[in-house]
């Protein structure tokens, strides 16, 4: 046998290996694709406001609020930042394609206050931590409240839930209950005050806003003045009368 058969017998045989590797390759991809179940491909998360801390994402995630109530007071608008139960590659609209059953959006934990004129913007509180319950806008003159395109909102009050006193594991209006007001131009919201339970909050005249809230087992009525809102009276409301 000659030199030059032994060199193509060996390419033949190089080539058959080859080929047969190949094959085995190709089964195996084969096999690995329909012994697979197909799973629908996962929809990146978008709209999440970033940064949040690190170890808050192991539980929640947040997002600026894009369809929801809209408040203004002078020329700034509060935009609010909500709380969304899931890990961060299932939140919200994510989330809501794959199963809305698990699509729950918690609380607002802060608020954005955006100048319409000028976009510089700030935050209300610091943080996170907290549930803003409700809100109130107060007007310039209460004879517009009802005609709010024609109004001036100047302050917005707000019920916040600061820590989770019922231990219940979430912050909510079953928590003891801070009642603060933001007025713009201000750095931040101011605490007005705490309680129990804020039965009522209601702006009464131009210049006065009446809150009736709970502790323990007494009652209180106070009157706060517009636009300053500093206190000005606070006094217990009558037990029930026996009989």
């Amino acid at each position: 046998m000659t030199y030059e058969n032994k060199f193509f017998r060996f390419l033949r045989r190089f080539n058959a290996i080859g080929l047969a590797a190949i094959g085995v390759v190709v089964a195996c991809g084969v096999a690995l694709a329909i012994l697979t179940p197909w799973r629908p491909a996962e929809l990146a998360p978008t709209g999440r406001f970033a940064p949040v801390p690190h170890d808050a994402e192991k539980a929640f995630t947040y997002r600026l609020e894009n369809n929801g109530k809209r408040r203004r007071v002078g020329q700034e608008e509060l935009v609010a930042l909500d709380r969304w139960r899931g890990s961060p590659e299932t939140d919200g609209v994510a989330e809501s394609a794959v199963s809305s059953a698990r699509y729950v959006q918690s609380r607002r934990v802060n608020l954005l206050a955006v100048d319409q004129v000028t976009a510089e913007s700030h935050w209300l509180f610091k943080g996170y931590d907290r549930a803003i319950v409700a809100d109130d806008t107060v007007y310039d003159s209460i004879s517009l409240r009802r005609d709010q395109a024609s109004s001036s909102p100047i302050a917005l009050v707000m019920i916040v839930a600061d820590s989770d006193t019922n231990k219940d594991g979430e912050m909510s209006e079953e928590d003891r209950q801070t009642l603060y007001v933001y007025r713009p131009g201000t750095a931040q919201a101011v605490r007005l005050l705490t309680a129990d339970l804020i039965v009522s909050r209601l702006q009464t005249s131009d210049d006065r806003y009446l809150v009736i809230y709970e502790n323990g087992s007494s009652a209180v009525a106070a009157t706060f003045s517009i636009p300053e809102f500093k206190l000005i009276v606070q006094k217990p409301l009558p037990k029930v009368p026996n009989g």
